[in-house]
């Protein structure tokens, strides 16, 4: 038993450095190319998340199936694309990986690279998160599939604040106001996080200005009760038919939220120039 897990580590360590000879050798000694890690991970999940393109070609021909999955349901395809690595994908996917493999918490290759790509990153981590996207969405892959929480793709892009992501999701036919499981739509988020272009895009496309949470809470509620708060933000959404004078489910209006620091507050008097009643 310890004679086969240090020969598994030792594969899986090779695997992910892109040793050919090693694991040549630890196959000879009766390494199993298929064995397992502590997480469940194989070969091919270690030499696909490092990038490893000469390791994956080598290894998928011993590979049983493309998609095997890790312990929490991950394929190799899932750790490519969380990790941005474009030519493993393009691998994975030539060679029959789906698109669509969902993990344990429902989420899918396409939103562990939108989720990685939404992280502060350089141009370049961006160029190859939208490149993965693309591959992904050629290949079949749902961009409506919601995860355990309800979180869709086009939730995961917009919650990064990454316009050209958003754009490729809803070229690709993503849903503008499908509500996660807390009832918060793409637009939503972006009303939450300030983010005015965001916003603007969401709007043009035909996101749902009035949809509310589930705590009862419009986009307009969710910005005024967010920090910063900018007027722009709050041109949009009222020109766009906002209700100023939207209830949640505590009873707060969107006034409530612009005064709660100041009663003369400047978004609460903009409101109140829109019909906010006091």
């Amino acid at each position: 038993m310890k004679k086969t897990a240090d020969l598994t580590a030792r594969l899986l360590r090779a695997a992910q450095q892109g040793r050919f000879h090693v694991v040549e050798m630890l196959q000879a000694s009766g390494a199993d190319i298929m064995a397992r890690g502590e997480e469940g991970e194989t070969a091919l999940h270690c030499a696909a998340a490092e990038g490893q393109a000469e390791m994956v070609a080598h290894l998928l021909p011993l590979t049983d199936a493309v998609d095997v999955a890790d312990a929490v349901g991950a394929t190799p395809l899932h750790w490519a694309a969380q990790h941005q690595r474009v030519e493993i994908c393009t691998m994975l996917l030539e060679r029959g990986a789906s698109p669509n493999a969902s993990d344990q918490e429902g989420r899918t290759p396409l939103h562990r690279a939108l989720a990685a790509g939404a992280q502060p990153s350089d141009n370049d981590q961006l160029a190859r998160c939208c490149t993965i996207a693309r591959l992904l969405l050629e290949a079949g892959a749902k961009p409506n599939v919601a995860d355990a929480q309800g979180v869709t793709p086009l939730h995961e892009a917009t919650r990064g604040g990454r316009i050209e992501l958003v754009k490729i999701l809803l070229a690709a036919g993503a849903s503008i106001n499908a509500p996660a499981s807390t009832g918060e739509t793409p637009l939503h988020l972006a009303a939450a996080g300030s983010q005015k272009e965001m916003v603007k895009l969401l709007l043009a496309a035909g996101a749902a200005v009035d949809d509310a949470d589930s705590e009862g809470r419009t986009a307009l509620h969710r910005h005024l009760r967010g920090s910063p708060r900018h007027k722009e933000v709050v041109d949009l959404l009222v020109s766009h038919g906002a209700n100023v004078n939207a209830v949640d489910k505590e009873g707060r209006t969107v006034l409530d939220e612009a005064a709660r620091r100041n009663e003369r507050d400047p978004l609460a008097d903009l409101l109140r120039r829109h019909g906010a009643a006091d």
